[in-house]
């Protein structure tokens, strides 16, 4: 999951000027509220909104708190009787027609994607793999790469206005990113120290992947497409953290997905799965003019494709952001049912 800053940045080489970003800074942190069952302290702005909405029956709420990994946003489980909602906390105000979860949430459920608005539970493909068959593992995984068919197809087809087509992994995203691993993976978690040589090298490597993947064809890309943000709800997957979907290459979720951060896959399971999937059909790359079977061509460049995803490594380690203050009730939205929430 990731929030794209722009910040002010200096170099992080010296000998020819390249430059980085700095980590921005930390937000301010909201007043803690009173105690609600399952969280004794919640935001105050979220303490606010209960009890503008709910009165004097907000004794009999229960408020239980979702992991959010790096994410800027925060979420409750809001448990009223038999009703089960999601709220949404908020580092900034927003517009809900605006709002790019809403957006592409509307956009992809459209195109028949998995993306339902309601409480999935807690069980991430990540969580069900560890139970799973070895035939209900392969189930799981066809399943998600079906999904990601739909996806590259229905996205080909539709017209490009949304923000998800405006925005894409050009060369100042990739280099974004590559950046932030460096910083807080490397010199923040690993605490190397880089000798000017290695910095200098390390930099025109980065230029050089950066150079080559942002000239590769771009499809849709759901841009987080992993073992934590895809959740098993019944017999099925569904997915969460999509609101940073993006242009890019063809290969990247499939490399998301097969090369996780948080699940190893045998080489043989991981060689097999770019197979032709039943009834898949055909994805048309953007900027080739040849349609190409299913996710065929992504194989090849898996490497490649996984050199552009250093942020998996470093988000994962990295102390999560805390939501910025906002106008009171503003940044505080209900999702009843949301499936935005992310697994502990």
């Amino acid at each position: 999951m990731s929030s794209e800053r722009r910040v002010e940045s200096r170099s992080t080489r010296p000998r020819r000027g390249r430059r980085g970003p700095e980590p921005p800074p930390a937000p301010p942190v909201g007043a803690p509220g009173p105690a609600f069952a399952g969280d004794p302290s919640p935001d105050q702005r979220v303490s606010d909104f209960l009890a503008e909405r709910f009165g004097s029956r907000v004794r009999d709420l229960r408020l239980i708190p979702l992991s959010g990994d790096a994410s800027t946003r925060r979420y409750y489980r809001l448990i009223d009787g038999d009703d089960h909602s999601v709220i949404s906390l908020n580092p900034e105000p927003f517009h809900a027609e605006q709002l790019p979860f809403i957006v592409i949430r509307n956009l992809m459920a459209g195109w028949g994607l998995p993306v339902l608005q309601e409480d999935l539970g807690d069980l991430s493909l990540q969580e069900a793999l560890k139970e799973a068959s070895p035939s209900r593992r392969e189930e799981l995984y066809r399943q998600a790469l079906d999904q990601l068919v739909v996806l590259q197809r229905e996205a080909a087809r539709a017209p490009q206005r949304a923000i998800c087509f405006q925005i894409a992994f050009d060369f100042e995203k990739l280099s974004w990113e590559m950046h932030f691993f460096w910083k807080h993976f490397l010199e923040g978690y690993r605490r190397c120290d880089l000798s000017v040589e290695d910095r200098a090298s390390m930099a025109d490597g980065f230029h050089r992947l950066c150079t080559e993947i942002s000239s590769w064809p771009r499809v849709l890309t759901h841009r987080d497409f992993h073992s934590r943000n895809l959740m098993s709800y019944g017999d099925a997957l569904y997915w969460i953290d999509f609101q940073d979907a993006r242009m890019g290459p063809a290969h990247y979720d499939l490399a998301s997905l097969l090369r996780d951060s948080y699940v190893e896959l045998d080489e043989e399971f991981v060689a097999d799965h770019p197979a032709q999937p039943e009834g898949a059909g055909h994805v048309r790359l953007p900027g080739n003019g040849e349609g190409k079977s299913r996710l065929s061509a992504l194989h090849p460049a898996h490497a490649g494709a996984r050199a552009a995803q250093p942020r998996a490594v470093s988000g994962a380690v990295r102390t999560p952001a805390r939501p910025g203050q906002a106008s009171r009730g503003t940044a505080v939205d209900e999702f009843h049912g949301s499936n935005e929430k992310y697994s502990g």
